[in-house]
C-alpha cells in the first residue's frame, strides 16, 4: 500500500520554487540598486569632469584673451611712445616724403610692378634712411620683433625687413579695422620662420597689432602701425599653466573614479553580504520546515504502516477466530460419530474376538469337514478383526487431528495461559505438514523447556508463517527444521530451511512493511512485520541468518520470568 500524498515531495517543489522565485527577486532588486547607485556617481562624476573641462577651456580663453590684451595695449604704448619719439623728428618727415610719391596711384586698381618701383622710392628718400636707423635704436634689445607702417591706401611704406617694402595689405582685416575704424586689432600667430630686427628667429609664438598713428594736431588717422612683439616665454607659461590645470583635472578625474569604484564595490559587498545572509536565513527556514515536513511525512508513513498492519491483523484475528469457530463446530460434529463409531468398532473386535475364540476348539473336536470349514471361519474373522483394528487406528488419528486443529485455532485468542511451547510448536508442525510440498521434509528437534506464559493462538500464527516461508523458499528437494532449546533466560525456537537464503540487503528489510522477495500476487510483505510485532508483544524479538544460496534461519527468542529461568 502506498502513500497518496506524499508530503515531502510536494512541499520540496512548492517551496523550492517560492525560495528561487523570492532569491530572484531580491538578487534582481538588490542589482538595481547597486545599479541606480552607480549610475548616480557616474553621472555626477560626469558632471564635475564636463564642469572641469569647461572651467579649463574657460581659463585658456581667458588667458589667451588676457595674453592678447595684454600684448595689444603693451603695442599701443609702444606704438604712441615710438611715435611721440620719432613723429617730429622722423616720422613726420617720412609721411611728407611718401605723401609725394603718390602711391595711390599704384592701388587703383593695384599694380604689382608699380609697388615694386614705389618700394625702391621709397628706401630712396631722405628720411627712410633715418627712420630705418632711429627704429632699430629704439627697439634694441626689446620684445618687438618687426615693426611695420602703411599708408592710407594699405602700401607697406616701412618695414624693419626691407624686402616687405611696397606690399599691399589693403585687404587685411587688420589693416582695415585699424585704417577705417581707427581701432586696435591684434592677432595670436606661431611662426616657423621669421626675420627680426636682429636675424631671423625659429618657432615663435608672435602678437601683430594693428594699431592707427593720429595726427597729433587733427587726431586723424593718417597711416597704421603693425607691431610684432614676442609672447612665447608667456605662451609657454600659459600652455604649462594649462598642461598643469589639466593634470590636476585628469588627476582629480582619477581619484574620482577610484572613488566611484570604491563606492561601488562596497555598495556590492554589502549588497552581496545581505544576499548571503538573506539565503543563509532562507536555508535556515527552508531546513527547518524540511524537518517538520519530514518528521510529519515520517508519522503519516509511520500511522498509514500501522493501520494497515492493524488491519491485516485484525483480519487475521477475524479469520483465526472464524477458523477456530469452524473448527470447533467441526470438531464437534466429528467427536460424537467418531466416539459412536470408536465404540461399535471396539465392540465388534471383542465380539469377533469371543466368536474365534468359541470356534476353534469346535473345530478341533467336529468332523473333519466340518473342522475345515469352522477353521477357514474362524481364520476369516479374525482377518476382520485385523482389519477393524486398522479402522480403531485410523479413527484414532482423526481425532488426534480434529484435537490438533482445535488446539491451533483456539478461540480465546485474548487470554494468555502457561503452556509447554515444544507442544504449540508440534502442533504447529502436525498442520503445516499437510499444506507444505511433499518434496519439503519437516524435522523436529524441540529439547525440555519449562512453561510459558503466552498467548498460544499468536505463537502459533509466528510459528506458522515461519514454517510457510522455509518450506516455500525450497525450490524442490529440502529440510525445514524446527528446533527448540533454552538459552539463559530465553526460549529459542529457531527454522532453518535449505533454501535460496537473501542477500544483505534483504535481510535488512525482511520485516519491513509490504517488503516481499516473492512474485507479484504471491505475497502481501505483512507476514513478518506482523510476526515481529506479535513476538515483541511478548517481550521478545525475533531475527534473522542467511547467506545467499546456503539457506535462511529465524529465531523467535521469549523471555522467561527470572524464578523459571533460574
Amino acid at each position: 500500500m502506498q502513500v497518496q500524498f506524499q508530503l515531502t515531495r510536494y512541499f520540496a517543489i512548492a517551496s523550492l520554487l517560492a525560495f528561487i522565485v523570492v532569491g530572484a527577486t531580491v538578487l534582481h532588486l538588490e542589482q538595481r540598486q547597486a545599479d541606480f547607485f552607480n549610475a548616480v556617481q557616474t553621472r555626477g562624476a560626469d558632471s564635475i569632469k564636463r564642469m572641469q573641462e569647461a572651467f579649463a577651456a574657460r581659463a585658456a580663453q581667458a588667458a589667451h584673451k588676457d595674453l592678447l590684451d595684454f600684448h595689444e595695449q603693451a603695442n599701443v604704448n609702444i606704438a604712441r611712445l615710438l611715435a611721440n619719439a620719432l613723429w617730429s623728428t622722423d616720422v613726420s618727415p617720412f609721411l611728407t616724403q611718401v605723401d609725394l610719391l603718390e602711391l595711390w596711384r599704384c592701388q587703383a586698381p593695384p599694380r604689382p610692378e608699380c609697388l615694386r618701383s614705389a618700394a625702391d622710392r621709397i628706401k630712396s628718400l631722405p628720411a627712410f634712411a633715418d627712420l630705418n636707423r632711429r627704429v632699430h635704436e629704439t627697439m634694441q634689445a626689446s620684445t618687438v620683433f618687426k615693426v611695420k607702417l602703411y599708408d592710407l591706401y594699405g602700401t607697406t611704406i616701412y618695414s624693419t625687413d626691407d624686402e616687405q617694402i611696397g606690399e599691399d595689405k589693403s585687404g587685411s582685416p587688420g589693416w582695415l579695422a585699424a585704417a577705417r575704424e581707427g581701432r586696435s586689432v591684434s592677432e595670436l600667430s606661431y611662426r616657423d620662420n621669421f626675420s627680426e630686427l636682429q636675424g631671423t628667429v625659429m618657432g615663435r609664438d608672435l602678437i601683430a597689432s594693428y594699431l592707427p598713428l593720429l595726427d597729433p594736431i587733427t587726431a586723424r588717422v593718417i597711416a597704421v602701425f603693425e607691431i610684432y612683439a614676442d609672447v612665447t616665454q608667456f605662451i609657454q607659461r600659459n600652455r604649462a599653466s594649462a598642461l598643469a590645470f589639466s593634470q590636476s583635472v585628469a588627476d582629480n578625474e582619477r581619484q574620482l573614479a577610484q572613488q566611484i569604484q570604491l563606492a561601488d564595490a562596497e555598495i556590492r559587498r554589502i549588497s552581496g553580504q545581505q544576499v548571503i545572509f538573506l539565503v543563509a536565513m532562507l536555508s535556515g527556514l527552508y531546513a527547518l520546515l524540511w524537518i517538520i515536513v519530514r518528521r510529519a511525512q515520517a508519522v503519516i508513513e509511520a500511522q498509514t504502516v500501522e493501520t494497515a498492519s492493524v488491519r491485516q491483523r485484525l483480519a487475521q484475528a477475524e479469520k483465526m477466530t472464524a477458523l477456530g469457530q469452524m473448527v470447533a463446530g467441526v470438531a464437534h460434529q466429528l467427536n460424537t460419530p467418531l466416539a459412536f463409531s470408536r465404540n461399535n468398532v471396539e465392540m465388534t473386535i471383542q465380539v469377533l474376538k469371543k466368536f474365534v475364540n468359541a470356534v476353534r476348539p469346535v473345530a478341533q473336536r467336529s468332523h473333519p469337514v466340518l473342522a475345515a470349514t469352522l477353521t477357514q471361519v474362524a481364520d476369516e474373522v479374525a482377518e476382520a478383526d485385523s482389519m477393524l483394528s486398522d479402522v480403531l487406528m485410523g479413527m484414532g488419528q482423526m481425532t488426534e487431528l480434529v484435537d490438533n486443529l482445535r488446539n491451533f485455532s483456539r478461540v480465546d485468542q485474548s487470554r494468555t495461559a502457561e503452556v509447554n511451547l515444544n507442544a504449540t510448536v508440534a502442533t504447529v508442525c502436525y498442520i503445516a505438514k499437510t499444506v507444505i510440498s511433499p518434496k519439503v521434509e519437516l524435522v523436529r528437534h524441540l529439547r525440555p523447556l519449562p512453561p510459558l506464559s503466552c498467548n498460544v493462538s499468536q505463537l502459533n500464527q509466528v510459528f506458522m508463517n515461519l514454517i510457510m516461508n522455509a518450506a516455500q523458499a525450497i525450490e524442490g528437494v529440502g529440510v525445514v527444521t524446527v528446533s527448540s532449546a533454552l538459552i539463559k533466560q530465553h526460549i529459542c525456537v529457531a527454522v532453518r530451511d535449505t533454501g535460496k537464503g537473501m542477500t544483505r540487503e534483504q535481510q535488512a528489510r525482511a520485516f519491513e512493511p509490504y517488503f516481499t522477495t516473492k512474485g507479484a500476487g504471491e505475497g502481501t510483505g505483512l507476514g513478518l512485520s506482523i510476526a515481529r510485532d506479535l513476538v515483541e508483544q511478548h517481550g521478545g524479538r525475533i531475527d534473522v541468518e542467511s547467506e545467499p544460496g546456503r539457506g535462511t534461519e529465524f529465531r523467535v527468542w521469549l523471555p522467561l520470568p527470572q524464578e523459571k529461568s533460574s
